[in-house]
């Protein structure tokens, strides 16, 4: 598939931009009018707000990379070693089993040997997680659940302003800021380097503005517990955003975005698989070089909500995603292109919210090996570019049926058709239900039980290894069972949630070997939190656990599923608003947990259990307006481990100490 930039600039659409009309007395000085930040009201009510990370986690922590941003979700865990070889997965399920957006933006894989999530976390608001097949609303695709990225923008910097308000004497211009810059600098002490960051945003109206950010990053290789150096674990990483958005008196809310993002590395084939373990080097690990993953994705979003109308609230999202991958020396490279829609519609009728809505995604993914290509049957270029096409209709709602108790129920239908690159064709379609209770028999107490399914048809699941599967494949179906609860007063709060994920038909990311069906996989698992918060103190404890079952073995890997054992974590951390000074502690411990791979069942493993500590001390210096300086320490005790994500005899280990220093002005 050929994008041009005349499928990209056609669009159609609608979310909800918010906007009041501030009023003044008599001479008084006019205020000018704030607006909630873009707010999706929408029928969808399975939000886990447990492993989501907000703009004030993003700050706390001051992530380098996908592992120190989803530290502190429970259910979260990401691959050590290698910056490139950080897989996510959620549940025990990898990303790409899983809808994974940036901006709306849908999200490729380009090998199971690294990672898919292509992101720096400089750049993001937050990161909303829902695991499990859930709400019609979730996507293509969502046999996991969805992880959705969302990027800065200027109004997260200077408050919406409608630039009019009324006076005693009628409408009247208000003043409002008119730009601002955002800097900031990171010394790492492991892996020697630095990370440098700078956002500019501005004004062009008081409803119109734009940010321009950029990011770079510079990494030497970093130290284990054990104070071995681990080869070619250093990279650098470019990233960069640009974003025009508008928040308009009628209703209209609109985001044009297009951002960046490349890691540079030194590596062998397999990114996160250790050097040693394939015998490098050799023809087997490959030689090492250069490789390069880069992202380009190009957003729009406009909605539509006009004021006292609950018949319209409008989303539409338009995007194109490109991701690459290219190896230096051999000259093979990888990619995935996706261009996409979503359009929908949430309407208020009586006591029931409604949304219908329509997406389509064009995708192509294209693989040239290079100098390998011929030398051996392994190494045969395909003759063309796989292509998918993937058409869904959707219908979720909310239906209040007592002050106390909603009933949320929904559907979507979802059309695949594939093509290969042996040009073997596949086409598949499903209906996928979902339906859930939701109590509420207190202001702070709420518990849900529900069931969903979701649907996956044969197509694209890596662009590097993009073999010739069997002609009678079909598609995945996932179902999940699921109960919740929350509670939450103010001072003490408090979550849990016990489920069970399947995956009917689960086919190998690997199409290479002629790959099918790895049969059906079942995770079991559950989560609970209990915490504490007073007078800037808050306390946090977790412990989740995800056990995967693969053809009917139990604590069973395979491609794409991990068994990472019993995970507790313990969060402290105090603020004192007077002298803007924080300080927090975090704990991580894991189980020891057996398991084996299957197909490899004659070689059983044990994941020896760790424990970790971090802090980080923070001070908003009140003398200098805008300053902020910061230190984290991660591995605070030098601990020597492997992280759970990886297969124990072929990974990599991680980290030992690592002090991050940070100073960050705004005005």
């Amino acid at each position: 598939m050929k994008i041009t930039t005349k499928q990209i600039c056609a669009f159609a659409g609608a979310t909800l931009a918010v906007s009041a009309t501030a009023s003044a007395q008599g001479n008084e000085a006019v205020q000018p009018t704030q607006d909630l930040e873009r707010t999706t009201l929408t029928a969808d009510a399975d939000v886990d707000t447990d492993n989501n990370v907000t703009a004030e986690d993003i700050k706390q922590e001051n992530p380098a990379d996908l592992k120190e941003l989803f530290k502190k979700s429970p259910s979260v865990v990401v691959n050590g070693g290698a910056n490139m070889g950080q897989q996510v997965f959620v549940n025990g399920f990898e990303s790409t089993q899983m809808n994974v957006t940036i901006d709306g933006a849908s999200q490729g894989n380009l090998n199971h040997h690294q990672s898919s999530v292509l992101v720096d976390p400089s750049l993001l608001k937050r990161v909303d997680i829902l695991p499990g097949a859930g709400s019609a609303l979730d996507g293509p695709g969502a046999l996991a659940g969805s992880i959705r990225f969302e990027t800065k923008n200027v109004f997260d910097y200077l408050p919406y302003t409608s630039g009019v308000a009324l006076g005693s004497k009628g409408p009247m211009n208000v003043e409002y800021e008119r730009f601002g810059s955002d800097s900031k600098a990171t010394y790492y002490s492991n892996g020697d380097g630095y990370g440098l960051s700078q956002t500019i945003y501005g004004k062009f109206t008081p409803e119109w503005g734009y940010l321009l950010s950029g990011a770079y990053t510079d990494r030497d290789e970093y130290e284990d517990g054990d104070g071995n150096t681990v080869g070619n674990s250093g990279y650098t990483q470019a990233a960069g955003l640009l974003k025009i958005s508008g928040r308009l008196q009628n209703g209209h809310s609109i985001d044009l975005g297009v951002d960046y993002f490349e890691n540079d590395s030194l590596s062998y084939d397999r990114v996160n698989i250790d050097p040693a373990f394939v015998g490098a080097p050799s023809p087997r690990s490959g030689p090492l070089q250069k490789m390069t993953s880069s992202r380009t994705t190009a957003t729009l979003n406009y909605d539509f909500a006009p004021e006292h109308n609950d018949l319209v609230n409008v989303e539409s999202n338009l995007f194109y995603t490109n991701q690459d991958l290219e190896r230096q020396q051999t000259k093979e490279t990888a990619a995935v292109e996706t261009l996409g829609l979503d359009l929908r519609n949430t309407f208020k009728f009586w006591k029931l919210a409604s949304t219908f809505g329509f997406d389509y995604q064009d995708k192509s993914g294209s693989k040239d090996w290079g100098n390998y290509a011929g030398t051996d049957p392994y190494y045969v270029n395909p003759s063309q570019d796989e292509t998918e096409q993937i058409f869904g209709f959707y219908n979720q709602n909310i239906l209040s049926v007592h002050e106390q108790v909603d009933f949320s129920f929904g559907v979507r239908y979802d059309n695949y058709d594939y093509t290969d690159s042996y040009d073997q064709e596949y086409s598949s379609d499903r209906f996928s239900p979902n339906a859930s209770v939701i109590w509420r028999p207190t202001n702070a107490l709420s518990v849900d039980a529900g069931y969903s399914e979701a649907y996956r048809g044969v197509g694209i699941r890596e662009a590097f290894f993009n073999g010739q599967r069997p002609t009678d494949l079909e598609g995945e179906k996932a179902n999940t069972l699921k109960a919740n609860i929350a509670y939450d007063d103010g001072t003490f709060f408090g979550a849990g949630s016990i489920y069970q994920q399947e995956v009917e038909n689960y086919l190998e990311p690997i199409a290479i070997r002629g790959a099918g069906t790895a049969g059906d996989i079942t995770v079991q698992g559950y989560e609970a939190s209990l915490g504490f918060r007073k007078n800037g103190f808050t306390t946090t404890l977790a412990v989740a656990e995800a056990t995967p079952e693969a053809n009917g073995e139990e604590n069973t890997e395979v491609y794409g599923v991990v068994l990472a054992g019993r995970r507790w974590t313990a969060d402290f951390n105090y603020t004192h608003a007077n002298t803007g000074v924080g300080v927090g502690y975090f704990i991580e411990y894991r189980d020891s947990v057996d398991g084996q791979y299957l197909g490899y069942e004659d070689f059983p493993y044990t994941k020896e259990s760790y424990a970790l500590s971090s802090l980080y001390l923070t001070w908003d210096v009140q003398q200098v307006e805008g300053l902020n300086l910061q230190l984290n320490v991660d591995n605070l005790f030098d601990k020597q481990y492997m992280d759970h994500t990886v297969y124990e005899s072929s990974g990599l280990y991680s980290p030992g100490r690592q002090l991050r220093i940070s100073a960050n002005y705004t005005f």
